[in-house]
């Protein structure tokens, strides 16, 4: 049995990556795939590495990063809150399966 699953991925910026690794790709779509997995094989935590500054879209830092980065602080809080709903399911806290970003 696993005790934690660490998701620390995050869109790569190189030009060659840029097909596969995007914002969407992997912040969201992959951290909620992610997170679905561990909640499937009942993993006791999920533990998401995230970036400074996500919960505060207004923060001169989001904004930044959103702008040079093409969007990769829109796609962390969207797979965040993705997250965020899916361990609010009902009976995971019953069962000790959280998450931790």
């Amino acid at each position: 049995q696993t005790g934690a699953v660490i998701f620390a991925a995050s869109a790569s910026r190189q030009a060659d990556a840029k097909k596969t690794s995007n914002a969407k790709a992997v912040d969201n779509v992959g951290l909620v795939n992610c997170a679905k997995l561990c909640i499937e094989k009942s993993v006791p935590r999920l533990v998401v590495v995230s970036s400074g500054g996500v919960s505060k879209p207004s923060s001169a830092v989001y904004i930044f990063l959103n702008l040079a980065a093409n969007g990769i602080m829109d796609a962390k809080i969207a797979g965040e809150d993705a997250v965020r709903k899916l361990y609010a399911a009902p009976g995971l806290v019953e069962k000790n399966i959280g998450y931790t970003v």
